[in-house]
């Protein structure tokens, strides 16, 4: 496997990874020659090398599960085929030059990853859950969206068919994930809430470097647009949020967030 530094990008859907990859990507940062194309949702790229999304949803497909409700970390780790099949997709990647890999599904396989690649780094991508939570909202996913009768009535009437609490859900085994993982390797693993993207895509660049990536941060101003991060959450997302408690997970994330900093920048 890779003696080179390899860094995963990855983090619960919307949250910015996409634009974190970005980045990382004008920065320097090769992350593939395979991936997938812009969507109206994500309209600069999703920066996800195709053959690794194909393989995270084949291995969820094999448990008959998906991306927003995935199975425990027990049953989500790999057998020995699908251990072989991640090793050659890795080798393909790094021995096309590539030096990363984004891609919000790997938030449930990041031990393997991590036992697999010795010389793999994590950057793992957090936003608050209400903002995720209606940021789902609007992309309109059909696998967020619960069926009712009467559509146009119950719309005009401010009965959103949004699953809230899916979403709210999906978020909190997502990010409960992140917070472990870094709690046990934080050696191996930056933290960072994409609010503090800008301000801290500098320090990001310097800590990276230090970990064998070299990256030129000139790009950072040019492409960060802080209107793709603001956020105005409904009352349902934030009701949903609330109940599901993710208040307390966010200030797990913030305080790794924190030590990530202290650690990465003296």
């Amino acid at each position: 496997m890779t003696a080179q530094p390899f860094l995963f990008i990855t983090g619960m859907h919307r949250s910015g990874t996409s634009l974190t990859a970005n980045l990382l990507c004008q920065s320097g940062l090769a992350l593939g020659d395979d991936l997938l194309e812009a969507t109206p949702d994500n309209p600069d790229g999703h920066f996800e090398h195709r053959p690794f999304v194909d393989f995270h949803d084949a291995v969820l497909g094999a448990r008959n599960a998906n991306w927003y409700e995935p199975p425990s970390p027990e049953v989500c780790r790999w057998t020995t085929s699908e251990d072989e099949t991640a090793r050659v997709l890795l080798a393909d990647l790094v021995g096309r030059g590539g030096r990363g890999a984004k891609d919000p599904r790997a938030t449930l396989f990041l031990h393997d990853w991590a036992r697999i690649c010795p010389a793999a780094h994590f950057l793992l991508v957090w936003r608050p859950a209400s903002e995720v939570c209606d940021s789902l909202r609007r992309r309109g996913d059909p696998t967020l969206h619960r069926w009712v009768p009467f559509r146009r009535q119950m719309r005009a009437l401010g009965i959103d068919r949004f699953n809230a609490r899916l979403a709210a859900a999906s978020w909190a085994d997502y990010n409960a994930r992140l917070a472990a993982f870094a709690g046990l390797m934080p050696e191996r693993c930056l933290v960072l809430g994409v609010r503090s993207l800008t301000a801290r895509f500098e320090e990001l660049a310097v800590a990276l470097g230090k970990r064998g990536f070299e990256l030129n941060a000139a790009h950072a101003e040019a492409i960060v647009r802080p209107d793709r991060l603001q956020s105005t959450p409904r009352r349902g997302c934030v009701r949903a949020n609330r109940a599901a408690r993710n208040g307390e997970i966010e200030d797990q994330l913030a305080e790794l967030e924190r030590a990530t900093w202290e650690r990465a920048v003296p």
